[in-house]
């Protein structure tokens, strides 16, 4: 069914590009052109703030919703990394006390959050944004997606021998899981050598 909804999508998506050109938002057949510039000559043809002030609301807050979610993971992770590292050395302390004084919202997690990708950001351009964006995809879904599905089947399957109660969804045993694992190898490989 999902599967069904996002072709049905895709197809009456991808289906307006025709009505689209005939208006002449988009250019013609084989031509590429920006999706806002269209909105924005739709814009400035109908003379109505309505559309441009819609767009860049959603535009801010999608970006406000991603910085604000990522800072906040991100820093809760620096958090937690710091409190481990007070932990681990105040176990080595002669007291023996395992209490943290490791303030949860101090600043140097939100420090070590913020500043790294501020002095990228203002030092390289746009370029390294879309090429740090390529690397994480490629790795973080092809490991997510790609990699560890076949490993955790595999010790799922084959792992302390033990019995499962339903059969495998997928067929193929060892070698499927192998390949599934090295195709995902390959895509890492070719978006990062080539």
């Amino acid at each position: 069914a999902p599967l069904a909804m996002f072709l049905l999508w895709n197809a009456a998506v991808l289906g307006q590009v025709p009505a689209l050109q005939t208006l002449g938002y988009l250019g013609g057949a084989g031509e590429v052109t920006d999706p806002v510039a269209a909105l924005e000559s739709y814009v400035a043809s109908t003379g109505t703030g309505v559309i441009a002030l819609a767009s860049s609301s959603f535009a801010f807050f999608a970006v406000a919703t991603s910085f604000i979610g990522f800072v906040l993971g991100l820093s809760d992770f620096f958090t937690d990394f710091v409190a481990s590292s007070t932990l681990s050395s105040q176990k080595n302390a002669k007291d023996g006390s395992s209490s943290s004084s490791t303030d949860r919202r101090g600043a140097l997690p939100i420090l070590l959050t913020v500043v790294p990708p501020f002095i990228l950001a203002t030092s390289g351009g746009k370029e390294i944004f879309f090429s740090a964006l390529d690397y994480a995809g490629t790795f973080g879904v092809m490991v997510l997606f790609g990699v560890l599905p076949p490993i955790m089947a595999w010790r799922a399957r084959y792992a302390d021998n033990v019995l499962l109660a339903t059969r495998p969804l997928l067929p193929g045993g060892q070698p499927a899981l192998v390949g599934l694992g090295a195709f995902a190898a390959l895509v890492i490989l070719r978006d990062t050598y080539v």
